[in-house]
């Protein structure tokens, strides 16, 4: 039940605002001074407070700015008499709500608080859904000296509007710096939208940036807007930005200089206020000279570009990264917290660990999902270093070609893999650090479908 704290001193107003309310739901606590009103809101906080801007003992508007204090997210509805209304506009810069004239309208007065409640209820989701979102954006570590740079020029670069390149191998949290970086803006409240520029054709990766115009090509039977235009006074992540064809890569650079483009099939120019980020695993100076990618773009994407240090560069914080990754995943999965022991904690740090942090969630995923008690032991995690655990794993016998010896393995990584989800692809693609159309390529590629 709602319950509302009345604050009267005219006790047949109070007594007929307490039989309104009761009447419509709401659980009514009455007091009819404004020291009586301090120790409820202190002693038993209510859902809504309703305030007479003038009683004895403290006025509605020194209530109100003690309730601040006591309880800063209760919602606080102040009363007045015709003569009051400055002094109720005062009350609402100082944090009310809103406020009623005496006496108000019954329909209004319930009207308005049940307006009050639902504001404040979407108010704390949508502050829940902002601490979920800092913690899902959350970097975790930086105890490494190399991880604490980039976590320091990572805060900076977030306060500008600065075009961002992410550099780094695979796995190595390159989306999830780049969300840091929106999230820590001041495009947080706009859209973040993301483009895998290795994930599409050509032409679908072109209609998918610029939009197209209906009949632009075969199947494009309406227009549509591109992911650009979408990003108009947002931020756009060109994910495996090195993997875009030349031609794209042109028509980018145009959106880079002026903010301006034009959708497939189109001769009309559009505009799109844009800040970009971008993400590779490719050294794209090294693309530059070899002709695959435009100097004149790579000058434009790195204007800042951060690079995000492999695993095993920062081995200081992989305590902080598997405690991090273990919480989340008991909740994911249903099981309880547990605190590892020593014996697990020493396989953890005894491993070699690869450049891509997904390999720690994985490895702990599958423990927790194989054990039949959801206890992670000592003989989940891996043992030694990684190329003691790759030369046996698959059965590759040493003096294999390493052509042959990396297609055999990358087949038994897959089956593995497949083997541990129940042969659910899209839950392998994630634990494999890929998307599920190029596993649905890549198990063609092996054979294994």
């Amino acid at each position: 039940m709602k319950k509302i704290l009345i604050a009267e001193d005219d006790a047949e107003m109070r007594e007929l605002l307490a039989s309104l309310l009761s009447s419509a739901g709401w659980e009514v606590e009455e007091v009819g001074d404004g020291v009586a009103a301090i120790r409820a809101i202190e002693e038993r906080p209510p859902r809504v407070a309703l305030l007479d801007l003038m009683m004895p003992g403290k006025s509605g508007q020194e209530v109100l700015e003690e309730a601040r204090f006591l309880e800063p997210d209760l919602p606080v509805v102040i009363l007045s008499g015709q003569g009051d209304i400055d002094a109720a506009v005062r009350a609402m810069k100082a944090g009310a709500s809103d406020f009623l004239t005496k006496p108000p309208d019954p329909d209004h007065l319930l009207l308005l608080l049940d307006r009050v409640v639902e504001k404040k209820v979407l108010e704390q989701e949508v502050s829940r859904n902002r601490s979920r979102q800092i913690a899902e954006f959350t970097i975790v570590g930086g105890e490494a000296p190399t991880m604490m740079a980039f976590m320091e020029n990572l805060e900076r670069v977030s306060a500008t509007s600065a075009t961002v390149l992410l550099t780094g191998e695979t796995g190595t949290g390159k989306e999830l710096a780049a969300r840091a970086i929106w999230n820590g803006g001041d495009r947080a409240q706009k859209p973040f939208i993301v483009v895998n520029c290795a994930t599409l054709s050509e032409t679908l990766l072109e209609s998918d940036l610029f939009g197209h115009e209906k009949g632009a090509f075969t199947g494009a039977f309406s227009a549509k807007r591109g992911m650009i235009e979408e990003a108009d006074g947002a931020t756009l992540f060109l994910d495996e930005v090195g993997e875009l064809p030349v031609s794209i890569q042109a028509k980018l650079l145009r959106v880079m200089e002026y903010g301006e483009f034009q959708r497939v099939g189109s001769t009309v120019t559009r505009t799109s206020d844009v800040r970009t980020i971008t993400a590779t695993n490719r050294d794209l100076e090294e693309e530059v000279s070899e002709g695959r990618f435009r100097s004149d773009l790579f000058h434009r994407l790195n204007v800042v570009t951060l690079h995000l240090p492999p695993l095993r560069d920062r081995t200081d914080d992989i305590h902080a990264i598997v405690d991090h990754h273990l919480q989340r995943l008991c909740t994911e999965l249903g099981r309880p917290f547990q605190d590892l022991p020593a014996e697990v904690w020493d396989r953890i740090h005894g491993y070699d660990w690869p450049g891509n942090i997904r390999e720690v969630r994985n490895v702990l995923e599958r423990a927790l999902v194989l054990s039949p008690d959801g206890v992670i032991r000592p003989s989940d995690i891996p043992v030694g270093s990684r190329s003691d655990d790759m030369t046996g794993s698959g059965g590759i016998p040493l003096g294999t070609p390493l052509t042959e010896a990396l297609e055999l393995y990358k087949k038994w990584m897959v089956g593995q893999t497949l083997e541990a989800c129940d042969g659910n692809q899209t839950r392998a693609a994630d634990m494999l650090g890929m998307h599920r159309s190029s596993l649905n390529r890549l198990l063609k590629d092996l054979e294994l479908r």
